[in-house]
């Protein structure tokens, strides 16, 4: 396939593409959940989580971020994001007796764990930035290239390899309800998912911005997002979005930078890039983004980033543990029960 622009198009700002080395050919990364009510001590479960992911034993990731945010059923969700530089050592970790026995441990009342993990060839990765110095993700650990395809609609797939050569599309099906699951008291696993599922990180910085660029990024550009996400958490099956969570970034032991972000599951590529393109809710983001960049003369101190990944079928597992039937892929995909 070609590209839609020319290889003479000149964007209007710069962005940066994150590059792993040959040696890490893969994006490989979970998201480890706590979901609890409002005013549940959860930190017994956090620290023992925390201890696992920090541990020197076999499979420890080679770093971890955090999220937290609140459902649409009012749950908090503390999510631990650790990533791995191989799908081997992200194997060994959820091989371990004690994670499994973390993750698998009797649950009752309002505390669930759930734990949505992936790996995916690099080649059908869209590590995307504002900027080259971010922290966060994959490029703590992979160089960053200013590359020349963005700033209009399809640039994505003109970005990566996959996307570009039709490899990344995914099953032509779309999302359709399953009867509530209830998971309360129960370890539930989803494995058997379609092929090419599309995962989304999305991420926002504006902590270096002064007061004016940061009063026009929260009274301008963050309500269009937010409702962009809550848009697409409440409307799975017409978007074709899987989940979506809009998060609060939380700093664990290295400041990763960010201080906002949405986590993303769509049933396919071409759902997200139909969003992209064509639904109001994400013009009206897009119109905002260049009317932001405009305004501060297209060197602003805001940052934008996302890390965009089609998952190969069997490359994407899901264990809910006690928690409510809307969470994750629960409400369209059926669910195995597991013991230890």
């Amino acid at each position: 396939m070609h590209r839609s622009k020319p290889d003479t198009y000149q964007p209007p700002y710069p962005a940066f593409q994150q590059d792993q080395a040959p040696a890490q050919p893969d994006f490989v990364m979970a998201m480890l959940g706590i979901q609890s009510g409002s005013k549940t001590d959860v930190s017994a479960i956090k620290s023992a989580l925390l201890e696992l992911c920090r541990s020197q034993e076999a499979g420890t990731p080679a770093h971890m971020e955090a999220a937290s945010h609140v459902d649409a059923q009012g749950c908090r969700n503390d999510v631990f994001m650790p990533y791995w530089k191989t799908k081997s050592d992200m194997g060994t970790f959820f091989a371990r007796a004690d994670v499994a026995a973390l993750l698998m441990q009797p649950l009752t009342g309002d505390i669930g764990l759930w734990a949505e993990r992936l790996a995916a060839p690099t080649t059908s990765l869209d590590a995307n930035n504002a900027r080259p110095d971010v922290r966060y993700g994959i490029a703590r650990y992979s160089s960053p290239r200013e590359e020349q395809y963005h700033s209009y609609m399809g640039s994505m797939r003109d970005r990566v390899p996959d996307y570009l050569a039709g490899k990344a599309n995914g099953e032509k099906t779309g999302l359709s309800p399953q009867p509530a699951v209830q998971s309360a008291g129960r370890v539930l696993a989803i494995q058997n998912l379609p092929h090419n599922v599309c995962f989304i990180r999305g991420a926002f910085s504006w902590q270096e911005a002064d007061d004016v660029e940061q009063s026009a990024f929260m009274n301008k550009m963050m309500p269009v997002y937010r409702e962009g996400a809550e848009y697409l958490r409440d409307n799975p099956v017409e978007s074709g979005c899987i989940s979506m969570r809009m998060a609060d970034s939380v700093q664990l032991d290295e400041d990763n930078g960010l201080q906002s972000e949405i986590l993303g599951w769509f049933i396919r590529l071409e759902e997200l890039e139909r969003w992209t393109r064509q639904h109001p809710r994400h013009l009206a983001i897009m119109k905002t983004i260049y009317g932001y960049m405009e305004e501060f003369a297209f060197k602003p101190k805001l940052h934008m980033g996302h890390e965009v990944v089609v998952v190969p079928q069997g490359q994407a597992q899901m264990i809910y543990n006690n928690c409510h039937p809307q969470t994750g892929f629960l409400p369209f995909f059926p669910a195995d029960e597991l013991t230890l």
